[in-house]
């Protein structure tokens, strides 16, 4: 484990929408793989990309053809990633559209360690209604896992809103959470900023938000839809406090250093789950 993590945030725009899905994919990856190498050279050792990078925000729109864009595990774009990651030895969380074995989509992240091996994949468990006619709930797995960065989790999307998600991870003694995201203007900015920053506070964890920035116009035979996303992506320590901040209307990646003895000391002091009684929650699984 690194004794003080440089981690990274890369907050994205997707590029012009109108063009053949399959050549739009294939910029995003080719931009992102820069952003990896980039962000090596200032000294990032975790790198995070907001939810579904690769892709405008199609989920719920009227053009379906994105969907044919989804890819499964060992596709060969997922393994350019991990080949970059390991070449630049940094630990990446890539999301993307997964195409499962049975054929089911869901808006997933690949976590990749500093070797380039694929630990595992994060699932989005929570899908608005809007969204369900193209993604699928997960399962109810929410892994932790173990990098040569630290323990880190990952919430996805809509799971930012659902507490359950975070409190799963910070019990399974994760150091950094981790929410990709999709969140758009109409998200008030109070929340999008206040609830990781809870997170942070009640499980003694460092958080990072990473958003996706500009406005996206899909076209298709379903109508158009113009969705401005917020940008903003942030990290902060165990006690809520901001370290970085990005602009609300650029792409920009972010940087902080996290020292892993200074959150040991804080979880000392404070046991972020000392007083948790589990016997008195039972109402809390209906």
């Amino acid at each position: 484990m690194l004794s003080i993590l440089r981690i990274g945030l890369a907050q994205t725009a997707c590029p012009d929408q109108d063009r053949d899905p399959a050549e739009v994919v294939e910029q995003s990856l080719a931009s992102q793989l820069d952003l990896i190498e980039q962000a090596v050279r200032v000294g990032v050792q975790l790198l995070c990309f907001p939810e579904l990078c690769c892709l405008p925000w199609f989920l719920g729109g009227p053009d379906p053809r994105w969907l044919q864009q989804a890819w499964p595990v060992d596709h060969p774009a997922l393994k350019r990633v991990q080949r970059t990651a390991g070449i630049h030895r940094c630990v990446v969380i890539f999301p993307f559209l997964e195409r499962s074995a049975s054929g089911a989509l869901h808006s997933s992240a690949a976590v990749i360690d500093s070797d380039g091996s694929l630990l595992g994949l994060v699932r989005r468990q929570h899908v608005l209604p809007a969204e369900g006619d193209h993604i699928v709930q997960g399962e109810g797995v929410m892994p932790v896992f173990g990098t040569t960065a630290g323990r880190i989790g990952v919430a996805l999307g809509h799971d930012l809103h659902l507490p359950e998600v975070a409190r799963c991870l910070g019990l399974q003694g994760a150091e950094l959470i981790l929410f990709p995201t999709a969140s758009s203007t109409d998200t008030p900015r109070i929340l999008w900023e206040a609830e990781p920053l809870v997170v942070a506070a009640q499980n003694g964890c460092w958080v990072g938000a990473c958003n996706r920035v500009g406005t996206e116009t899909l076209r298709g035979p379903g109508g158009a839809r113009v969705t401005t996303f917020g940008g903003g992506s942030y990290f902060a320590d165990a006690r809520g406090r901001f370290l970085a901040r990005a602009s609300r209307d650029q792409p920009a990646t972010i940087r902080a250093d996290l020292p892993h003895s200074r959150l040991q000391g804080e979880r000392d002091r404070d046991p972020p789950h000392a007083l948790r009684r589990p016997g008195i929650y039972r109402s809390l699984v209906v």
